[in-house]
C-alpha cells in the first residue's frame, strides 16, 4: 500500500515537473533567452541522499 502511494506522489511530482518546464521553455523561447538548466526532482533527492 505504502508503495502505491508513494508511487503516486512520484507521478504527480513528475507532471507537476513537466508543466512547468514546458511553461519555462516556451517563455524563453517567446522572449529568446538561452534555455536554463532543469533538474527533475527525484535527481535531487538522489544527489542530497
Amino acid at each position: 500500500m505504502e508503495s502505491i502511494i508513494a508511487n503516486i506522489l512520484d507521478l504527480i511530482e513528475q507532471l507537476k515537473f513537466w508543466e512547468k518546464k514546458k511553461k519555462r521553455r516556451d517563455f524563453e523561447k517567446k522572449n529568446n533567452l538561452p534555455k536554463k538548466l532543469m533538474i527533475k526532482p527525484l535527481t535531487i533527492i538522489f544527489l542530497y541522499s
